[in-house]
């Protein structure tokens, strides 16, 4: 049924007793191929089949026999599947090895790594290539698995799987944070364990009535055993390399320079602490609850590891948006873009909240315009009547004949009393506001004038757009005591000075 490769495991499973034992082989294939020539290996050309099986011939002819392990007896797992023990005899459904998962193009977006290729300079940089090999193997195999809608049907291939793949980030982890620092394999192994599933089963939630029960069950599982697993991660970090994370998660922030091995770490700890905070988000969506608290720490976590990463300032911006507290996820979103490492899609982010802040702003002005027009109509009514009435004291009459002759025309205009009223109806509409009402509009109009800043569109409106802002900000800082607490002030500060450094002339 298969062979044994002891030399070929023994980099990266001696620790794990649960991948120890046989390989299996892929079955034989027979099929029309061709030869060309390889300029860079002329002893061994390079063999070219139908794309049925082009996969596993390509792996055959780079000299590697190594594909996902099968669990003998004596396989062990940290977290029981849920739905039974795995009984996994092999890749019963591609039964000429990776031949059919060839087919599958990566529906999730997710960009192909370097180092799957073995011709790479990233594939021969690793200590444990063959580990590479396999996990290339493992995540083409779970793309087919969910490109065919079988996660239900396939669920023990699918805990098998992530199984496997897990181990194997822990072995990279221990044995070559270096690789994993430089080709980022801790965040492609987070999209392949956990993201793309979690999508994929939220999707289903939405689209499956009937089973929505069963994925809801399934995501909490997952989320439920990837917390464990990445906070053994954490712990693994810390006895492999000699630190302690409470060290660097203190106010005031230890500096990560000059620690060697343990610095690379503390990356790895940093994007782990991301990884729980996103865990933790989820859940709470899919439990349709709002506690973002353990989500929120996590990311805090995060940032305090390293504060010059963008990526902590953009999930704390997520948080925001789903509490909808617009003005704090304008702030970290711009802190995310500000950071000497910044996180370039939060500008997209960003131009989203502005664009949803100028439709409120302008749905509101519209709305109190027209309440004022009709006011004024009603008081214009009241005036010219009482003028009729009593011989004056309403609205004046004016005449205004051309010098050259013809008809006069007639204007009738109110007096400079009511034109000053006019003029200080928002000063007196705001008086008769509340704070929080006040607040509300001040934060509309402040992100709408940021707005404009940012994006440069409909900048001729930006002046009275400003003047409606600082009138509503004085009214804020009347009433007593004032509603704006000292983190509120820094943080409209620090939107200011970003919006200087965003629009100030390049070159000064």
């Amino acid at each position: 049924m298969g062979f044994c490769h002891p030399q070929d495991q023994s980099d990266y499973t001696g620790n794990f007793p649960a991948f120890r034992g046989c390989i299996p082989n892929p079955a034989p294939f027979q099929q029309q191929q061709r030869q060309l020539f390889d300029p860079n290996n002329p002893s061994k050309p390079i063999i070219v089949s139908s794309p049925g099986a082009r996969a596993v011939q390509l792996l055959h002819s780079r000299e590697s026999d190594v594909t996902l392990p099968v669990p003998t007896a004596g396989f062990v797992s940290t977290h029981t599947p849920e739905f039974g023990y795995i009984q996994y005899p092999g890749m019963s459904h591609c039964q000429d090895g990776m031949g059919q998962s060839s087919y599958v193009t990566d529906q999730f977006g997710n960009t192909r790594p370097t180092w799957y290729d073995p011709y790479s300079n990233s594939f021969r940089s690793a200590r444990n290539p063959h580990l590479l090999l396999d996990i290339e193997r493992a995540d083409m195999e779970l793309q087919w698995i969910l490109s065919t809608g079988g996660i239900l049907r396939d669920w023990n291939q699918v805990v098998y799987i992530r199984q496997y793949l897990q181990q194997c980030l822990h072995t990279l982890l221990v044995t070559d944070l270096k690789f994993c620092q430089t080709e980022n394999v801790e965040q492609h192994l987070w999209k392949i364990l956990f993201y793309n599933i979690i999508e994929l089963l939220r999707k289903s939630v939405a689209e499956n009535v009937e089973n929505k029960e069963q994925y809801k069950h399934i995501m909490l599982t997952l989320i439920e055993q990837g917390t464990a697993y990445f906070e053994n991660l954490l712990e693994v970090l810390e006895q492999t390399y000699k630190f302690k994370l409470e060290t660097f998660l203190s106010p005031n922030n230890v500096s990560t320079k000059g620690l060697g091995f343990a610095g690379l770490a503390l990356v790895s700890a940093q994007k782990i602490f991301l990884f729980l905070g996103d865990l933790a988000r989820y859940k709470e969506q899919v439990n349709e609850t709002s506690n973002f608290g353990k989500s929120r720490q996590c990311y805090i976590k995060a940032h305090q590891i390293n504060p010059k990463n963008g990526r902590p300032y953009n999930q704390l911006a997520i948080l925001a948006v789903y509490a909808r507290r617009k003005l704090d996820a304008v702030y970290y979103y711009m802190r995310s873009l500000m950071a000497s490492n910044p996180f370039q899609s939060a500008r997209e982010s960003l131009l989203s909240l502005f664009d949803e802040s100028r439709k409120k702003y302008e749905q509101a002005e519209r709305k109190r315009r027209e309440e004022r027009d009709a006011k004024q109509r009603e008081r214009m009514k009241e005036k010219e009547g009482a003028g009729k009435e009593c011989g004056g004291n309403g609205l004046r009459r004016e005449y205004w004949v051309h010098p050259e002759g013809g008809r006069p025309r007639l204007h009738i205009t109110t007096s400079t009393v009511q034109d000053q009223q006019r003029t200080d109806s928002d000063e007196e509409e705001l008086v008769t506001l509340s704070s929080i009402e006040v607040n509300k509009r001040f934060v509309t109009s402040y992100l709408h004038v940021h707005g404009k800043l940012f994006t440069k569109i409909g900048m001729e409106t930006f002046q009275e757009a400003a003047l409606q802002m600082l009138r509503e900000f004085r009214a804020l800082l009347q009433h007593s005591p004032i509603p704006l607490n000292a983190n509120r002030f820094l943080q409209l500060l620090a939107l200011n000075m970003f919006a200087i450094e965003n629009t100030q002339l390049k070159g000064k």
